[in-house]
């Protein structure tokens, strides 16, 4: 009788040892994904703010372009890093950052004219790329160009 009493603990335990094993892998990987699409993140925004900047410096319009296609990676992204874990940042923050994105593309004049404000709200949030305190003034800055609109 202690001999399958002693079988059966030490099943248990192996099988404990294993789920716990399992469960800690899963939570690595999960971990490692979040710190890479950080690492890209920041990445992208760094390459964002460098773009627009040289654009401001420079006033060349390839520096521009390249900057919009950096904040596209950076929104792309940081929405993946987001989606599942914390939606409201998703639906309810992400918008923000599409509609300037849509301006960028479809209103690069009016864009360009407001580029100081729009790189000092992206060098807010990249100060905390998880922060909602930049928002606020992506906002902003959208209606401010798209009153200047006929």
């Amino acid at each position: 009788m202690k001999k399958y009493l002693a079988i059966g603990a030490a099943l248990v335990c192996v099988l404990g040892a294993f789920a716990l094993g399992r469960w800690m892998g899963l939570r690595q990987k999960q971990d490692s994904f979040r710190e890479k699409r950080t690492a890209i993140c920041s990445m992208g925004m760094e390459y964002t703010l460098e773009s627009f900047q040289s654009f401001l410096d420079t006033g060349d319009e390839a520096d521009y372009w390249e900057g919009a296609r950096w904040l596209d990676r950076f929104l792309f992204v940081y929405q993946e890093l987001y989606y599942g874990e914390n939606d409201d940042v998703v639906y309810t923050y992400m918008p923000r950052y599409a509609n300037l994105q849509k301006l960028l593309y479809s209103q690069p004049e009016a864009c360009q004219a407001h580029m100081e404000e729009i790189l000092k709200a992206l060098e807010t949030q990249s100060q905390d790329l998880t922060g909602r305190n930049a928002y606020g003034m992506v906002e902003e800055i959208c209606g401010e160009i798209e009153s200047t609109l006929p």
